[in-house]
């Protein structure tokens, strides 16, 4: 059996233009299983959450290695679906190497939540995927995924990101 997870990954605004209601019910009847609001500050996702929670639709955490215990604590509280962590500070996109940090925050949210927890930003190689393995539930991997698809030939986007995906994936 396979299993498979819509999320999607979007700022507020485009949310609220939209209407976060309408967006939701939308969402939620097309099967959307969470959503992923990078600049949503916790201490403000209260409305968001709510609305989130009554549509049946995950709203994902967004922790960094400068998140503190308390902060940690108060995501993992309210979280479902599954903690992203990410791996570095600063934007997303493709990196070389990833954080010596990551590891520590991994195991520092694990404390609080059994939910799993993946790695994100910076997650561009199957060296990256790899090492996350090792002690994270899970990568994922964004701005490295869109850009080989963007460098592809036309016509060829989807060979290009299912070649990709088993370049990152296949042992």
């Amino acid at each position: 059996m396979t299993i498979h997870f819509r999320y999607i990954y979007g700022l507020l605004n485009s949310f609220f233009k939209y209407g976060l209601s309408e967006f939701l019910t939308d969402a939620s009847i097309s099967g959307l299983d969470g959503l992923i609001i990078p600049d949503l500050p916790m201490e403000e996702s209260e409305e968001v959450s709510r609305e989130c929670f009554e549509k049946g639709v995950y709203l994902i955490p967004l922790l960094a290695p400068t998140s503190t215990d308390d902060r940690i604590e108060l995501a993992c509280r309210h979280a479902g679906g599954f903690i992203y962590c990410v791996s570095v500070t600063g934007v997303t996109g493709a990196r070389k190497g990833l954080s010596g940090k990551v590891e520590d925050l991994v195991q520092r949210i694990k404390k609080f939540t059994t939910l799993p927890v993946l790695v994100g930003f910076g997650v561009s190689t199957r060296s990256d995927v790899d090492t996350i393995a090792e002690f994270a539930d899970g990568a994922v991997v964004g701005s490295a995924f869109l850009n080989r698809i963007a460098n592809s030939e036309p016509g060829e986007e989807m060979n290009e990101a299912t070649n990709f995906l088993k370049e990152l994936t296949s042992h």
